[in-house]
């Protein structure tokens, strides 16, 4: 096994050198992700790679933004939400050359779910009640802005409540709201020859952690 990081090029082009393939996932690093996406890119052309797989919006988690309240901007809208590691296990036959050139997979859950299903499930599991509410997206804006998350999406941000900008965090329900995320698929059963899990057995595993 070998490391590279994605702010340092050079580390990038000694890893890079020899696969056919690569694949570039988002980080969360606020303020240097696009540099970072360019630096792979870069250090992949220069190194021949022929093929690279790229993945976004995985792992994009609601947190808590207080003790027993959750904030939604989705609507109510359903929406097709899929386990990290599903996302893993269709990456592996992508960069084996499974999926076709220039072609976008959109990777789906079992079925389309609503952040109410998902919320009741985790107060029923964890024996603990909350409150759920439906809000504009102005108004989860507002509320953001004035707890210290920032607009700009390059900056400082290890001051920030966490690691997104406003931008970040209305666009991942605004997608479901629009309908966007609302239809399942069968990526994961084609990819990855498996039926996706639920998403309660997707969170059975962290009611430790929400307890």
């Amino acid at each position: 096994m070998s490391l590279a990081n994605y702010d340092d090029i050079d580390s990038l082009q000694k890893v890079f050198a020899g696969p056919e393939a690569v694949t570039l996932t988002s980080t969360w690093a606020s303020g240097r992700r696009h540099q970072q996406a360019q630096n792979v890119i870069d250090a992949a052309k220069t190194c021949g790679v022929r093929r690279i797989c790229y993945t976004s919006f995985v792992g994009a988690d609601d947190p808590a933004p207080r003790d027993y309240l959750w904030l939604s901007n989705s609507g109510a809208v359903p929406g097709a939400y899929v386990a990290r590691e599903e996302c893993g296990r269709v990456l592996a036959p992508l960069l084996l050359g499974r999926g076709k050139p220039n072609t976008v997979y959109n990777v789906t859950g079992l079925e389309a779910i609503t952040n109410e299903q998902v919320f009741r499930w985790i107060c029923d599991n964890v024996k603990d009640q909350g409150h759920i509410s439906t809000v504009s997206d102005q108004e989860m804006k507002d509320y953001w802005l004035q707890r210290g998350l920032p607009t700009p999406v390059s900056g400082d941000f290890s001051q920030t409540p966490m690691k997104l900008c406003i931008d970040d965090l209305l666009c991942c329900r605004e997608m479901v709201a629009k309908g966007y995320m609302a239809n399942a698929n069968n990526a994961v059963g084609m990819l990855a020859g498996r039926k996706p899990l639920a998403f309660q057995d997707a969170l059975a595993k962290y009611t430790g952690v929400l307890s």
